[in-house]
């Protein structure tokens, strides 16, 4: 009986050591990327990417997309919410260049792709990692192979395909503030030709930030569900499709305040105890005034004392359709069709106080489609190896924004579109064993539109609103005279108060050639160097959050990136060490900047001058 214990012992512990060598073992296994649409060894791949598989993230127990930022250099993925009141906008930077707003109006500076997929909007980025196969992190402008607006480069998720046997898995965890993590997957193949997948992901969580008013704040409740189907329609073509719905509801971020301002010329407090609450509030005792009328660092504590609303409620659907047709052995044709629907809905005490200093809400929608079709092939006895194709993207989306300050209260609403066309080709020419050689360029036509829905509305500040109405914007609005966010029709346009901007639909076009070279030179099995020279832009738009009123619609122009870099890929032969490294200059020019402009109320997004960014990266497996 001992001996056959000790047995069974040793075989449960070489069972634990296989599984543990496993999951190291995922960390280091070869990953094979798309980053230049077509299959590579990430290794061979002559351009700064991060690529991890599905089981390395399981492995570094990464769950959400924004948290790869600490395993990718030079990029930043934050849960930021910025302007608005949710926690699924992502911030996205990738080597200082990114964007930090959400609206309709302004494009994203990394791309963001789904299965090959661009995702517009940031609002509803933030996403659980569901069934990931890869994800990649492309640095630098990516203005050839993806071209839109990734001028600081791109993030592409990757889904596991169906298996073609019949099995699962279901995955529960509980953690701190209560958090309830349940996640399963199941494969039922029909036939040897018809494979299907399903997948979905409950994730509730408590807040953690106390808030007597509004609930404790910080918590998730997020339910997805995803279904795939592969379809070999014959030995050479073969159908995809996919469809998934996410929704994600939550009482608000985890905001507390740090500083009231109080100090600042011409801030949000000084407009509150100068104006509104002048009595003992006013400058200079209204700093330090007890009196809780007054807006100052009374209220910041390790509560957030709001009362506004605040609350997220974002659903998402998505739809991809791929079909791949191996024309012959040198020659594949792929045609990429897709639909993203977001309905959103939010808001935040921006001031996190009772009192109304400055309070925001969205409802906020928007729906796209986009086309791609890829022709890949080899020439000249595999000499050649290059890819051509055409993308369209159209998107239309409306924001009615509601923005309630001490004086004032606004709707910074719009309606907003964009559409994109273009045409692009890449070539990577091996001279030899050792010498590759590749070009490729992207023109790309864009129009954005904008139909402003933009008012004063109750103001302390002699603007005339009438009183105990509300006013309509176009088709929709807001009831500004109780300060309650809600839908209003059939009202006469003439109560309408005074407009910030003129009505009616404004256009704005870009036409744009980005090129890009890279030479690459493999020294031995092991060593290989690149160097690039690459161009992306990232498009204009209009400023939506201004006052006081002006006659004309403020807009911006595109910024533009030249990026220079030089980089290097080591794997030692024995495959357990891997060194990869980049240095890189970027000539930023005519950037999009958030700017101040005195006697205004907001800001303007302009194209303020020029920037150069220089830096390196290092990453290294072991």
């Amino acid at each position: 009986m001992v001996l056959s214990a000790l047995n069974i012992a040793q075989a449960d512990a070489q069972e634990e050591q296989k599984k543990s060598q496993a999951k190291l073992d995922s960390l280091l296994e070869e990953v094979v990327v798309t980053a230049r649409k077509r299959e590579e060894s990430l290794q061979d791949t002559p351009i700064s990417v991060s690529a991890f598989t599905g089981e390395s993230l399981e492995m570094r127990g990464i769950t959400n997309i924004s948290d790869i930022d600490d395993v990718t250099p030079n990029l930043t993925y934050q849960k930021n919410p910025q302007a608005g009141g949710s926690s699924s906008i992502a911030t996205v930077y990738i080597r200082g260049v990114g964007q930090r707003d959400f609206l309709g109006t302004i494009d994203n500076g990394v791309g963001f792709y789904i299965d090959d997929v661009y995702v517009a909007r940031t609002v509803g980025a933030s996403v659980d990692l569901l069934e990931v196969d890869r994800i990649e992190v492309l640095r630098g402008p990516q203005g050839t192979l993806f071209g839109r607006n990734n001028v600081g480069g791109a993030i592409k998720i990757h889904s596991k395909k169906p298996a073609d046997e019949f099995g699962g898995n279901i995955q529960a965890s509980y953690g701190t503030d209560d958090l309830v993590n349940l996640r399963g997957t199941v494969n039922i193949p029909v036939n040897d030709r018809f494979l299907t997948k399903f997948s979905a992901l409950y994730t509730k969580q408590d807040g953690y930030v106390d808030s007597p008013v509004l609930g404790d704040l910080g918590d998730d409740d997020t339910i997805a569900v995803r279904g795939s189907f592969l379809w070999d329609m014959t030995d050479d073509i073969e159908v995809r499709f996919s469809a998934s719905y996410t929704t994600e509801e939550e009482n608000g971020p985890p905001f507390l305040l740090a500083d009231a301002g109080a100090l600042v010329p011409g801030g949000f407090a000084g407009f509150h105890n100068n104006v509104v609450a002048p009595g003992t509030c006013a400058y200079p005792g209204g700093i330090s005034s007890t009196n809780q009328a007054c807006y100052n660092d009374q209220w910041v504590s390790d509560k957030n004392n709001g009362t506004y609303p605040t609350y997220s409620n974002i659903d998402t659907w998505n739809s991809t359709l791929a079909i791949e047709w191996k024309i012959n052995e040198d020659l594949t044709l792929k045609s990429i069709t897709a639909y993203r629907d977001l309905d959103s809905e939010f808001a935040r005490d921006s001031d996190e106080s009772p009192l109304k200093i400055l309070h925001l809400f969205d409802n906020y929608q928007s729906d796209q489609v986009s086309q791609e079709i890829q022709l890949m092939g080899s020439s000249f006895d595999g000499k050649l190896d290059w890819i051509t194709g055409f993308y369209y993207f159209d998107e239309n989306g409306n924001n009615q924004n509601l923005l309630e300050f001490s004086i004032a209260d606004f709707i910074s609403g719009s309606k907003f579109g964009s559409e994109s066309k273009a045409l692009f080709a890449q070539g990577t020419y091996h001279v030899n064993d050792k010498l590759d050689i590749t070009v490729g360029m992207r023109y790309t036509k864009e129009e954005k539109s904008y139909d402003p829905d933009q008012i004063v509305g109750p103001n302390l500040i002699g603007i005339p609103y009438p009183s105990g109405t509300a006013c309509l914007l176009q088709d929709e609005g807001a009831n500004l005279a109780n300060g309650t966010p809600g839908l209003v029709v059939n009202l006469p346009p003439s109560i309408c108060p005074v407009a910030i901007v003129p009505p009616g639909l404004q256009k704005k076009s870009t036409n744009e050639i980005t090129p890009m070279v890279n030479v690459a030179y493999n020294f031995n099995d092991e060593l290989m160097t690149y160097a690039t020279y690459s161009e992306g832009f990232r498009s204009g738009g209009f400023v939506q959050r201004i006052f006081p009123p002006l006659p004309f619609v403020p807009s911006f122009g595109p910024e533009f990136v030249k990026s220079y870099e030089l980089g290097f890929k080591f794997t030692n032969d024995q495959g357990n060490f891997s060194l990869n490294g980049a240095g890189f200059f970027m000539d930023y020019s005519d950037i999009q900047v958030r700017t101040q402009n005195p006697g205004f109320i907001g800001e303007f997004e302009a194209n303020v001058g020029d920037a150069e960014i220089a830096g390196f990266e290092l990453e290294s497996k072991w």
